[in-house]
């Protein structure tokens, strides 16, 4: 048994989809104006990557099959100023959190780091 939300023949028209966004992308640059208008927004987003296959993160709004909220993304296959496609949709993206902190500090030493930091 499978967790996948997707019938064989509804993943084929979205692999077939992605195909043809990818190869109008590259002929492009991007996607359209009416394409991001329509497209969910993720705002709060940070990119990162697990076994190899990066992935976004973020806050999400729009998205026909999800309540606003936080979500991670399916694999990423390609992204530009603003925008990213995974494999299964193209997001809008609104502001992208700092990548994380080099130095995440223990309950002891935090209000040394907050001061630090310019609190």
């Amino acid at each position: 048994m499978t967790d996948c939300p997707y019938t064989d023949e509804q993943l084929a028209q979205r692999e077939a989809a992605l195909h043809a966004d990818l190869a109008r992308y590259a002929e492009s640059g991007s996607p359209t104006a009416d394409e991001l208008r329509r497209a969910p927004m993720l705002d709060d987003y940070r990119i990162t990557s697990v076994d190899g296959v990066d992935l976004a993160h973020g806050w999400c709004v729009g998205h026909p099959r999800l309540r606003p909220g936080r979500i991670t993304t399916a694999k990423i296959a390609a992204a530009g100023d603003g925008w990213l496609r995974t494999v299964g949709r193209l997001y809008r993206l609104g502001d992208r959190l700092d990548p994380e902190p080099e130095f995440v500090p223990s309950p002891d030493d935090a209000e040394d780091h907050l001061n630090n930091c310019g609190r």
